[in-house]
């Protein structure tokens, strides 16, 4: 299982596989209960939250454009 998940601090969005208790945050370093995160999806195809991760940060960036 896989899941798409955002850190409340910085707003990075990753993939983190099963579900741990914990995870820290790649680029701010702040470590979550993974319970406690928003969840943007969770699927057993590693390709399929690929390209919801890849869509949600595109949406992202053409935000900040605006």
């Amino acid at each position: 299982m896989y899941t798409v998940i955002g850190c409340d601090r910085c707003q990075t969005i990753w993939i983190v596989e099963r579900k741990p208790v914990t995870v820290k945050c790649p680029r701010c370093g702040k470590r979550h209960k993974f319970t406690k995160l928003r969840k943007f999806a969770e699927e057993e195809d590693l390709e399929v939250v690929r390209a919801v991760r890849t869509r949600l940060l595109s949406d992202k960036r053409s935000n900040r454009s605006r």
